[in-house]
């Protein structure tokens, strides 16, 4: 079984956790440690900022979840327990307060949500400091999927966020491999670190991100 075709084994579980299960893959082109590292989702603290993380979610965050095996386990539904409502409850709130916001705004809204500057959020993203700041504040800019997927990685943006911000921009994803790979990254990866995304993007053939992202 391919890593992609775990990858949609997994999703199409939904959250219907009540069975332990373990899918055994590999990722071609990937030493057997790069393809052990990429396998474990961490949701690990990006630096300051992130102000909607409460106590919950930063317990979450401090949680190896392989993808998987560990997410079915007694320990990880207990931390899902605790920390989604808080999740849930930041995301409705702010979903709300950006739904009247064009994506420039939207996106320096949600910066500045989480004390990310600039330069923090071209470390994060691979997005330059040039495009960043174009993205938010430039209304005309060509916002594209690329883009919104790597903010959304360097922003640790949860679904809910990231499809709003695709919507602002009046991008859809369509039924191809690239966009198909890009949706399991906003729902599964989001919180993984953009090396880590891009690494599982290069194994499947498709471009990383950005062009920093490239030259990594």
């Amino acid at each position: 079984m391919s890593f992609f075709e775990a990858l949609v084994a997994y999703c199409g579980r939904g959250f219907s956790l009540g069975k332990k299960q373990d899918f055994s893959w590999s990722v071609p082109g990937l030493s057997s440690k790069e393809a052990e590292e990429l396998s474990v989702i961490v949701f690990s603290d990006r630096g300051e900022g992130q102000a909607h993380r409460t106590d919950a979610v930063q317990n979450m965050e401090n949680t190896d979840m392989t993808v998987f095996s560990n997410l079915c386990s007694d320990t990880s539904r207990q931390d899902n327990t605790t920390a989604f409502p808080s999740m849930i409850e930041w995301a409705t709130a702010t979903n709300k307060a950006i739904a009247p916001m064009e994506f420039p705004d939207a996106l320096h809204y949600l910066m500045k949500d989480q004390k990310m500057t600039v330069e923090h959020l071209e470390e994060t993203s691979l997005i330059s400091t040039r495009t960043i700041i174009r993205l938010s504040n430039d209304p005309d800019y060509g916002v594209t999927r690329e883009h919104i997927v790597a903010l959304s990685v360097g922003l640790t943006l949860p679904p809910i966020i990231s499809m709003e911000l695709l919507r602002k921009a009046g991008l859809v994803m369509k039924n191809t491999m690239r966009h198909n790979t890009y949706c399991m990254v906003l729902c599964e990866m989001y919180s993984c670190k953009i090396e880590a995304v891009n690494q599982f993007l290069v194994s499947l053939n498709i471009t990383p991100l950005t062009r920093l992202g490239a030259k990594m």
